[in-house]
């Protein structure tokens, strides 16, 4: 895993898009972390991690299961 300053990021975004095909990246703004730029695969992954990270979708799963 790779952290680097928004400015880093900024300057040099492509490197960091390459990198983050080998492990996530953590953008961090005065030294707190705020972004995380995660490789994706395929179009059904990109699909799973905005679902997983959606309100909506966060909502969904702490339903109890209904009643039969």
């Amino acid at each position: 895993m790779k952290i680097a300053s928004v400015a880093e990021v900024k300057s040099q975004f492509s490197a960091f898009l390459k990198a983050s095909e080998g492990g996530p990246v953590v953008v961090t703004r005065n030294g707190r972390p705020v972004a995380v730029i995660v490789g994706v695969q395929d179009e059904d992954e990109i699909e799973r991690l905005l679902m997983a990270y959606s309100a909506p979708a966060r909502h969904l799963g702490s339903l109890p299961p209904a009643a039969s």
